[in-house]
């Protein structure tokens, strides 16, 4: 292989990675005077987004939350002012690429990659319209 073909694959690679970090969605956790957000700060939609609260690492609910477009915010009316347990959002990017957001102790943190498991049987996670206003 020679030089110019090293080049050329360093420069693909770099492409490739530019243009997915551009698509990216990054979800956060933001608490605000009425409650619980989430809000997407990436440049991307979060698609197939999914809410598990947690004990522990033990998964306590697990919610269906809408897309998320870049710039967007969902008030979490069902976790308004939780501050005992731990958040996690799961989603994917307009590639399928999977990502986690999780919340603990005011620190919102994300990863590629699911961090919690998902539930397989999507008929048995709740509906976030469906859910009641809650403090806790």
């Amino acid at each position: 292989m020679n030089e110019t073909m090293k080049g050329d694959i360093v420069t693909l690679i770099l492409t490739i990675r530019r243009d997915a970090g551009a698509i990216r969605p990054v979800l956060v956790f933001t608490y605000r005077q009425e409650g619980w957000h989430v809000e997407n700060l990436g440049n991307g939609p979060a698609l197939d987004v999914i809410f598990h609260r947690l004990v522990g690492e033990s998964v306590t609910q697990a919610v269906r939350l809408p897309a998320l477009a870049r710039g967007s915010s969902l008030a979490l009316h069902f976790a308004r002012h939780d501050s005992k347990q731990i958040f996690v959002g799961t989603y994917l990017d307009a590639n399928g690429r999977k990502y986690s957001s999780r919340s603990r102790d005011d620190l919102s943190t994300t990863a590629k990659g699911f961090i919690v498991e998902r539930p397989s049987d999507s008929e048995s996670l709740a509906r976030w319209w469906q859910l009641k206003d809650s403090d806790e």
